[in-house]
């Protein structure tokens, strides 16, 4: 109620305004009734003008009453246990009644995928052990989904997905995933088992089977990889344990003149790993996804088993910062660290490289990299990586950039970096995402402009 005060637009010294005030008022009223207050209503709501003195004096007198507490909340659904169906409730029997609480729910019931439709409503109020019972209703959603997707983009090439999940296995809500990929710098299939943890609205254990076969800049890596993780929320902060079996072989091949040479490399690696990510402050309902700063620490040691030692910390962070209705700057950053016993024995998976879409446009996929004595380019210990680019919202859904990146991989802190400089145009629909850039290297001379596109329709 406080800040519906200090947000009204009806001061002292401002011009009279009848809606100001009506606004006020609902708004006072409903901070007290979202709150628990359900008895709340104004004793006193008068404007008294005085025109001889061109003054107004707005009086308001809001009786709250006592506040009310969450009741007994029933659900009715026959998809999974109750028990676990009671875990995505965002409000205990007990606690102060919330509107925003209920809300909450409502999204982590739609949002578990389990039910197609599902209704959070309050029931009749006690008025007078001050509580209110609630009833949850949901209906079923389709067991099985299939997912296809294809997409274009300057890093990948065309690219397309095919997918199958069945939603719940059991009445424990476990799902099982398949998924092809494909694409011009990976092919891969995986299988997931996923188990919902202590909340299943944000929280999961999950097991992933994967195949692959990607290209990265010139080395060739195929192999699969086994990963556990348990993914955790902690406060604002989404919490990512993991522990990875990979078992892969990297191939560089290098072409001189008429001959070929083909160096290959195997690795078994033991990887454990933790990762944090900040979420924004809706998480859930409105935005589930984690944005913004993201740090993962990987490491692996010849104790647990290991090829090779090494140890690898990245972090990544982007944000928005709005100027006005239609100017704003993006800002992106990424550092990447790695202490490596024997490098030649590190997986081309766990090196850092720079360029593309992504990173610093002007540059391939990948590009750039530190290059062994054949000249291949094989990915470096270390990355930083930079963008700031102002943005322009334009009619018809489209958005004008102008850009500046910056970055590298390298082996050694220190090493120069490389710029480029843009502009760029989005085209932003709810079933289509077209974006266009032209970047230029200012830290290269000789090198031509080079287009980036990423064209991405589901269905």
């Amino acid at each position: 109620m406080q800040r519906a005060l200090e947000r009204s637009p009806l001061r002292t010294g401002e011009r009279l305004s009848h809606a100001a005030y009506d606004q006020l008022k609902g708004e006072l009223l409903r901070a007290a009734l979202g709150n628990g207050f359900l008895d709340a209503e104004f004793k006193v709501s008068e404007l008294a003008v005085d025109p001889a003195t061109r003054t107004a004096r707005a009086r308001l007198t809001l009786a709250t009453g006592e506040r009310y507490r969450f009741g007994p909340t029933t659900i009715e659904q026959s998809v999974i246990r109750d028990s676990l169906a009671r875990r995505y409730l965002r409000f205990q029997e007990g606690d102060w009644y919330s509107a925003e609480a209920l809300l909450r729910t409502q999204f982590a019931f739609d949002d578990s995928q389990y039910f197609s439709l599902s209704e959070v409503l309050p029931g009749e109020r006690d008025r007078v052990a001050r509580v209110v019972p609630v009833r949850i209703t949901s209906a079923p959603d389709n067991r099985h989904v299939y997912t296809i997707a294809a997409g274009y983009g300057t890093d990948t090439g065309a690219r397309g997905t095919l997918g199958w999940e069945n939603r719940r296995l059991n009445d424990r809500g476990h799902r099982l995933r398949a998924q092809v990929r494909a694409s011009g710098v990976e092919d891969s299939v995986s299988l997931t088992y996923v188990i919902p943890w202590e909340d299943p609205a944000l929280e999961k254990l999950s097991f992933e089977l994967k195949a692959l076969d990607e290209q990265r800049a010139d080395v060739r890596t195929t192999g699969g990889t086994l990963t556990t993780g348990l993914t955790q929320v902690r406060g604002r902060w989404q919490r990512v344990l993991s522990l990875t079996l990979d078992s892969t072989e990297d191939e560089v091949t290098t072409v001189s003149g008429s001959s070929t040479q083909v160096d290959r490399s195997r690795s078994q690696l033991l990887v454990p790993g933790i990762s944090f990510a900040r979420l924004p402050p809706d998480f859930l309902g409105t935005n589930a996804v984690a944005t913004g700063l993201r740090a993962e620490l990987l490491a692996s040691t010849s104790q647990l088993g290991s090829d090779t030692d090494f140890t690898r910390l990245n972090v990544r962070d982007e944000r928005r910062f709005r100027l006005s209705d239609r100017w704003q700057v993006y800002v992106r950053a990424e550092v990447g660290a790695s202490l490596v016993g024997e490098f030649d024995e590190l997986p081309a998976k766990y090196r850092f490289f720079a360029g593309g879409d992504q990173s610093v446009r002007g540059y391939g996929y990948e590009e750039l990299s530190p290059v062994d004595e054949n000249g291949n380019k094989v990915g470096g210990r270390h990355l930083l990586t930079g963008t700031v680019e102002l943005q322009r919202s334009l009619p018809k859904n489209l958005v004008a950039a102008v850009f500046v990146d910056a970055g590298n991989a390298f082996n050694t802190f220190g090493d120069p970096l490389e710029y480029s400089v843009g502009v760029g145009l989005r085209y932003r629909l709810p079933f289509l995402s077209v974006g266009l850039d032209v970047a230029q290297s200012v830290s290269e001379s000789g090198r031509n402009p080079r287009l980036h596109i990423n064209f991405t329709p589901e269905f």
